[in-house]
């Protein structure tokens, strides 16, 4: 249920732009567009380090990483399977900067740890 929680978003995210891809409604397309563009530009700002980190909960049980991997490359599937090659790069985009994200923060986390046992 945990993973369902937080992965509520991007589930409605992968919906929406597999019903805009199946319908060719314009007015989806660019809800699509600019929703990619602003996900793009807040994983990249995130991830660069320019976000306050002290707004991120902390604690609490760790979330799977895998729900994120398979909606995000879901998208990147569908968007390319339909020919929006621009969209479908601008999501590769974001899923790999989630993952940098991730990486960076495990790394921390290690070292954090190993500050500790020293």
């Amino acid at each position: 249920m945990h993973i369902l929680k937080n992965s509520f978003v991007d589930i409605l995210v992968t919906l929406f732009i597999l019903a805009a891809v199946l319908s060719g409604a314009e007015w989806m397309w660019w809800v699509v567009v600019v929703y990619t563009s602003l996900m793009l530009l807040l994983k990249f700002v995130d991830y660069s380090g320019v976000a306050f980190s002290s707004f991120k909960k902390s604690g609490g049980p760790e979330v799977p990483q895998w729900p994120f991997h398979v909606l995000y490359g879901a998208n990147v599937l569908i968007l390319a399977w339909s020919t929006w090659y621009v969209t479908a790069g601008l999501w590769a985009l974001i899923w790999l900067f989630s993952w940098l994200k991730l990486q960076k923060v495990k790394n921390q986390k290690e070292q954090l740890r190993a500050k500790r046992g020293k």
